[in-house]
């Protein structure tokens, strides 16, 4: 029988080293640590899946991501946009949003 693998990432280094195995959600996706003001809807940056990374991730079925909230809906877009791309048949994940979600004011 084959097991479910799942991936634990973090937005910060310190959260992720709460984990055992965890990474930072860039180091997972491939995503350049900016600044928010280098940051523009023109040239968003983009998720760079290495292929050491795409073999492991094409294994995985659930993506634990803590301290979701903390991440800009860029990052978010940008993986979202590399599994579309990365693989030729389509693939599936559970992601698992999770964080403090009381901290965040309503708008």
């Amino acid at each position: 029988s084959h097991g479910i693998l799942i991936s634990l990432c973090a937005s910060t280094s310190l959260a992720a080293l709460i984990f055992k195995g965890a990474s930072t959600a860039h180091s997972l996706f491939g995503y350049p640590v900016e600044d928010e003001e280098d940051i523009d809807d023109i040239s968003p940056p983009t998720c760079i899946l290495r292929k050491e990374r795409c073999e492991f991730l094409y294994q995985v079925s659930v993506i634990f991501w803590d301290e979701f909230i903390s991440n800009d809906c860029m990052l978010i877009e940008a993986v979202i946009d590399a599994f579309k791309s990365t693989w030729d048949m389509p693939r599936y994940f559970v992601f698992v949003c999770a964080g403090d979600f009381c901290q965040v004011s309503s708008i």
